[in-house]
């Protein structure tokens, strides 16, 4: 009964929202100067529409999958009738004292527009298919294997069933690649994206992310000495002290740990608009969180396993959970979301690494020779997955550009950039973002880049990191993250340039 109640109110919210809209549109004024602002208004309604309907849905198919529905197309008519005309138009016309509204009807609509493109449409219709029948099996245990299993033979299985059916996802997802590459250049305007910043700001972005990136290159090239691992020996560097953690950090534990940062920010501990979910359906074997209405409604789902492996995934999504709670309820819906995505995923990761923080395991009880051997460990993982993020980055890169993969070029990315043996197989085709979530695994690695360098700042204050000096700036830190850039957020929250000088000396001071 409360789910058929739930059921009816959120029907008449919808049903309600797209009258309005299509209302809206028809009544809607010339386009002109005079209501340039009541233009943009409605714009913004439709987005937040849009993001929400898709962030329920999303998560419906997580957790009841057997009564999930498609989300309702509310809201699309009016962004994917959006002329490059108008927005550019709006940009001349409000500037940028709306620029967080301007970005963030540009990125719905692009990407309402490149997904509802017929040929990306059938191509992603298709990689969900193949993804959901070769890696519904894919279980957290598997992933476990991969880092406290010293059996490399059952390191081998595991690693190819999390990547089984990667040679028939492969000329699939390569397939789409392209087409949403060429959908996204037709609903794209560059010009748009510049323009919602100052053009010396946006200078300013673009050379000092370029700046730490090919600092974050050349201090993975530095560490690169060691022996070139098969994909499935890659995290396995220290099987043994991992099974020893994992006793410790239990699965039944993990979401109560987690919920023991959310005082430290200063919110309840179990606050009444944040929802935790585990999955009904193997095919969401992994954790995900959901802001559907930031912050009266953020959801997430984890899925609870011991260990490391199986706690720092939770915290990572709470640390997303956390940003939508700390959204300010009377700001608009562009200033209550995380525009920027690298933002969002730096706010994640600051919460993730306090799992591997010598602070946190201290609390936990950990000695001091556990903590360094751990640290080793945070070390080695972590720089084996920025390099096969930034060889997936090339790849992204690679067939943007060319709208092929030439013969051998994964091999010798995997080669040059990964620093890993070639496995024979093409994993890249298995790995999520590339072909659900384009152009975002670059985000991944400015994350780490802002964690590392927002870290040096809490341990600087009283207390320490996990102090409440520590807590009330980060809460500020999480506070100020919606509607701002990367770089405008990097250098509010540290006070410094984007950089990944404090990452890559952090990773390769604890290299063995």
């Amino acid at each position: 009964m409360r789910r058929e109640g739930i059921r009816s109110r959120r029907l008449v919210f919808t049903l309600v929202t797209a009258m309005l809209l299509v209302l809206a549109t028809a009544c809607r004024p010339a386009f002109d100067e005079s209501h340039a602002e009541e233009r943009l208004t409605l714009l913004v309604a439709a987005a937040d529409t849009v993001t929400r309907e898709g962030l329920r849905a999303s998560w419906e198919r997580a957790v009841t999958p057997e009564t999930a529905t498609p989300a309702p197309p509310f809201g699309l008519r009016l962004l994917t009738d959006l002329t490059r005309a108008e927005l550019l138009a709006l940009v001349d016309l409000l500037g940028r004292d709306h620029a967080a509204a301007l970005r963030m009807v540009h990125d719905v609509s692009a990407r309402a527009r490149t997904q509802s493109d017929p040929a990306v449409r059938d191509a992603l219709t298709t990689v969900r298919r193949l993804r959901a029948r070769h890696l519904a099996t894919l279980s957290p245990e598997q992933e476990r294997v991969l880092t406290e299993s010293a059996d490399a033979s059952a390191r081998r299985e595991a690693w190819l069933a999390r990547h089984a059916g990667a040679e028939e996802l492969a000329p699939v997802v390569l397939e789409l690649m392209v087409r949403r590459n060429r959908a996204w250049e037709k609903a794209h305007d560059a010009h748009v994206v510049v323009s919602l910043h100052d053009p010396t700001l946006a200078a300013i972005e673009m050379a000092g992310w370029a700046v730490a990136l090919d600092e974050l290159r050349e201090g993975l090239r530095a560490g690169a000495e060691e022996s070139r691992l098969a994909p499935w020996d890659v995290e396995a560097a220290d099987p043994v002290l991992l099974r020893r953690v994992a006793e410790r950090l239990d699965a039944e534990g993990a979401v109560d740990r987690a919920r023991d940062l959310l005082p430290w920010l200063g919110l309840p501990r179990a606050p009444e608009t944040l929802r935790i979910d585990v999955p009904r359906s193997s095919e969401f074997s992994s954790n995900a969180s959901y802001a559907v209405d930031p912050p009266h409604d953020v959801r997430i789902v984890v899925v609870p396993t011991a260990g490391l492996s199986g706690h720092w995934p939770i915290f990572h999504e709470l640390g997303h959970a956390m940003v939508g709670l700390l959204a300010d309820p009377s700001a608009s819906p562009e200033h209550r979301r995380v525009l920027d995505r690298s933002v969002s995923e730096s706010c994640a990761k600051v919460t993730e690494r306090l799992v591997f923080s010598r602070e946190w395991l201290a609390l936990r009880g950990f000695d001091e020779e556990t903590i360094v051997a751990i640290e080793r460990f945070e070390a080695a993982s972590e720089r084996g997955r920025a390099r096969r993020i930034l060889a997936d980055v090339d790849l992204e890169s690679l067939v943007a550009s060319e709208e092929a993969l030439p013969a051998g070029s994964f091999e010798q990315i995997q080669r040059e950039v990964a620093f890993a043996a070639p496995s024979g197989l093409p994993h890249w085709a298995a790995e999520r973002s590339l072909s659900l979530e384009p152009g975002t695994r670059v985000t991944y690695l400015r994350a780490r880049c802002a964690q590392a360098a927002l870290y040096r700042r809490l341990r600087s204050l009283p207390g320490g990191l996990l102090g409440q000096e520590a807590g009330r700036t980060l809460r500020a830190a999480f506070e100020a993250a919606p509607g701002r850039s990367w770089v405008e957020w990097l250098d509010e929250v540290t006070g410094e340039p984007p950089s990944c000088t404090a990452w890559v000396e952090d990773v390769l001071r604890a290299a063995p």
